[in-house]
This record gives C-alpha cells, structure tokens and sequence, in this order.
C-alpha cells in the first residue's frame, strides 16, 4: 500500500535535448494543467533527470528516429485539488531580462551604407556624412532581435 502525501505536488515533465542544457534547478516555471482551464500555476524546477528516458541499449537500436528526452520535476506552488496522472504543459524561464526593449522582428530592418558620391571618388577626400553611430545588437528569447544605438 502507498499512501501519497498530496498537499506537496509535483509534474514531471519531458524535456528534449536541445532544451535541457538551458535548465537548472530553481528556475520558475508556469504550468497549465488540462483539467483547470483558463488557469497558470506557477512552479520551480527541483529535479533533472542526469539520462535520457528508455537510454538503455535495446531502447537505442529500436527508436533511433525518436527525440531524446529528459524529465524534470517541478514542485507546483498553489494548493489545488490536483490529481496524480493528470496531463500538463510546463514553459520553463531560462532567461529574463529586464528594463530592455523588445520590439517585433518585423520592425528591424538593415540598411546598407550609403556609396559615396562621384566628386568625393574623384578627389579621393571621405565622404562628406558622418559615420553611423555604433550599434549594438541584443537578443531576448523569445522576443526576437533589438538593436538600440
């Protein structure tokens, strides 16, 4: 007989490989579980799992097409009527960033310098524009590109 303690839950997680290298313990999590609609929970990471699921020999020769995935326990914050088995979708924070601006992709764009014009060739003097200004290019996931000057 097990007896199950379910004030303190957690959601396991499959996480694939490409991902697992952003993730550490005590990072924040939101969760969204099937059965409580229109709701996020919040959770932290507790766990990784140090292989792969099923990463033994005989698993190996008969998935090589499927992705390798890892679990990861995450301790649920809220106090709800969660149940065990029931079915939830976590995005894990990697990365934040803060007082930053983030503008859509679409808005950034990349201009090509000016060639400079036929009287400044022929007498071999600098264009007569200032050079632009240093840019400087930061990315946020999920955000996409900014470039501030």
């Amino acid at each position: 007989m097990t007896i199950a303690n379910l004030d303190d839950m957690e959601a396991r997680v499959d996480i694939g490989e490409i991902d697992i290298v952003l993730i550490a313990l005590g990072q924040k999590a939101r969760l969204e579980v099937d059965a409580f609609r229109d709701r996020k929970f919040t959770g932290v990471v507790t766990e990784l799992a140090t292989a792969s699921k099923g990463s033994s020999a005989a698993s190996y020769s008969s998935s090589q097409q499927e992705a390798t995935k890892f679990e990861v326990k995450i301790r649920v914050r809220e106090k709800e009527p969660f149940r065990p088995g029931m079915s939830v979708t976590a995005e894990v924070e990697t990365r934040s960033r803060t007082n930053v601006l983030a503008v859509p992709i679409q808005s950034v764009t990349t201009r090509v310098p000016k060639k400079p014009d036929d009287k400044a060739a022929k007498t071999n003097a600098p264009p007569a524009t200032n050079p632009p200004a240093a840019a400087s290019t930061n990315y946020c996931e999920g955000r996409g590109k900014q470039e501030t000057r």
